[in-house]
């Protein structure tokens, strides 16, 4: 276990790290973002983020906090939220647009869902070297602990929600790696992952409307979904281009899964339950599990509704983060797989099946189609991440020194620090 008191120099030090890559204006506004322990999921209201008080998702004993895993886990969770804000998710009233939809726990977990899959991907190209790698490990270890839930051994609201979960779940893997969960394996791992998820691509979905879209089961629905969802990890600058694509992928979850109106309440009540079931109560869960981003805390803040029709108002949104990566000479999706030939992503997705049964299978870490076993990378990034022990023990006995973590004295530091940063977190 690591406590955020024990973390939090090593944490204080990824985030200066991370803003002496960044732009200046968008430095500033980094540096000036808080980190608050205290929550039991990750989140942020686009100006504090918020983290656990402690974090024990791997229970082994290490020689010391720098390689602990747990710290690791603990970056990943600073990076996931800090990418919310470098990339401007909550520039426009979100709350007002979950609000708009009427049934709006579908929609929060669909937009938070997507969004992630968007700043995510913008967040491993423009930090590819350290941040990136920590941030992908983390995300797949926990996806590798996700517990599916079975709705056929369920009724009513609670199958519908375990329904939308699922397919959230799915949805954002596939968006982010051209997989499924159950092809993240660690000690932890449910192994009756697959068995859940083939069963679940197969769901007949019986609705006149999406039957003549071409939509008859639960694969349908993805394929076209992750269709429709693509330009995120393509092209996707902008909270905005999220939100377009959340509203047409909600109406064709709603009609799916039968999801109405009433519901909502029910709904509601449900998700915390599910949350503990699926394992996500301990840290946060990936595929929209949980609502990471304080929608409330952008109200005021200019509408979706009135920025589409007068794109103008937000040009900058997009533009500044569009400039930004082009300078650096990237392009979105430049790391997120081949861009064509996702007619069939689920059978792509499905390949790896055959060949683990057949005993072909684990192929080791980063094969195309073969499990990847998370232990092991989790511990390579650690001991990688954070280079030499020693340098970095002298990094923070330099902080201890100056007894203080705030903003002003890291930006002080930050001149001398860089050069040893530069060798010890790059080797």
């Amino acid at each position: 276990m690591v406590t955020y008191k024990e973390a939090n120099e090593i944490l204080q030090l990824q985030k200066l790290k991370l803003g002496l890559n960044l732009e200046d204006i968008d430095r500033v506004k980094l540096n000036k973002v808080g980190i608050i322990y205290g929550v039991e999921i990750p989140q942020t209201d686009g100006e504090v983020v918020y983290l656990p008080r402690e974090v024990e998702l791997i229970k082994e004993k290490a020689e010391n906090v720098v390689l602990d895993k747990n710290t690791t886990i603990y970056a990943g969770f600073l990076f996931h939220e800090l990418a919310h804000i470098i990339y401007k998710s909550m520039e426009v009233d979100l709350k007002e647009f979950v609000e708009s939809f009427e049934n709006k726990e579908v929609a929060r977990m669909l937009l938070n869902s997507l969004e992630d899959a968007r700043i995510h991907n913008l967040f491993r190209q423009e930090f590819a070297q350290h941040q990136g790698k920590v941030l992908d490990s983390v995300t797949k270890y926990l996806l590798s602990r996700i517990k599916y839930q079975d709705p056929e051994a369920l009724t009513g609201v609670s199958a519908k929600l375990v329904n939308v979960f699922n397919f959230s779940l799915m949805l954002q893997s596939l968006l982010l790696y051209k997989k499924f969960p159950s092809r993240f394996v660690s000690k932890d791992s449910d192994t009756s992952r697959e068995v859940l998820e083939k069963k679940f691509l197969e769901q007949k979905i019986n609705v006149k409307e999406l039957n003549d879209q071409g939509i008859y089961t639960v694969r349908d629905l993805l394929n076209y979904s992750y269709r429709l969802a693509k330009p995120l990890v393509e092209q996707g600058y902008s909270v905005l281009d999220t939100a377009k694509i959340t509203r047409q992928i909600y109406d064709l979850v709603v009609k799916a899964f039968d999801i109405r109106k009433e519901d909502s309440e029910a709904l509601k009540k449900e998700y915390d339950k599910l949350l503990e079931k699926s394992g996500c109560k301990s840290g946060f869960g990936p595929g929209g599990l949980s609502s990471d981003m304080d929608v409330e805390k952008t109200a005021g803040k200019p509408k979706i509704q009135d920025v589409e029709k007068d794109p103008e108002q937000l040009k900058d949104l997009r533009q500044d983060i569009e400039k930004r990566l082009r300078e650096k000479g990237l392009e979105p999706g430049s790391k997120s797989g081949e861009t064509g030939g996702d007619e069939d992503i689920v059978g792509k997705a499905l390949q790896g099946y055959s060949k683990d049964e057949q005993g072909q299978g684990s192929q080791g870490q980063g094969s195309e189609t073969g499990k990847e076993d998370l232990d092991k990378e989790i511990e390579q990034v650690t001991r990688s991440s954070y280079g030499s022990l020693d340098i970095v023990q002298r990094v923070l006995k330099i902080l201890q020194e100056r007894k203080g973590y705030h903003e002003d004295i890291l930006l002080e530091l930050g001149a001398k620090l860089r050069e040893i940063l530069e060798k010890s977190l790059n080797e």
